[in-house]
């Protein structure tokens, strides 16, 4: 089994050719760049003078958190809110079966068989825009 090390994998990470996502708050380029400065800080560290070891933990923590936060928020979609949602999750639909007796299935909890409602109710098709909560 072959282990990569970190550069080995920077490397591939830089010469790979990237699908650009339309949309991210920061591209992969720029990111990359992000976590090559974090690990030359990193690489760097044992030369740092009179650093003891808890700021030591806590340097190397800062670092990591940073990289992860970077991660995640560069990843996103800037079009998106990133702290939740301003309206709420919707579901449409379309189906044969009654909207009353698809509400009903819905709030007795469970699993629901649309086949099985589909033979008790008469078949008229509709659609329908249901919010989830």
């Amino acid at each position: 089994m072959c282990d990569l090390t970190n550069i080995q994998i920077g490397i591939i990470s830089i010469t790979h050719i990237h699908r650009e996502i339309e949309g991210l708050r920061i591209r992969k380029s720029h990111r990359i760049v992000i976590r090559f400065s974090v690990a030359i800080i990193l690489v760097c560290l044992p030369l740092a003078r009179n650093l003891n070891s808890l700021e030591l933990i806590g340097v190397v923590t800062g670092l990591i958190v940073f990289t992860l936060m970077g991660e995640i928020w560069g990843n996103s979609c800037m079009f998106e809110s990133f702290f939740g949602t301003e309206k709420t999750c919707q579901y449409t639909a379309e189906c044969q079966v009654k909207k009353k007796d698809l509400e009903d299935a819905i709030k007795a909890g469970g699993t629901t068989k649309i086949e099985a409602l589909v033979n008790e109710s008469e078949i008229s098709t509709q659609r329908a825009l249901y919010e989830l909560s």
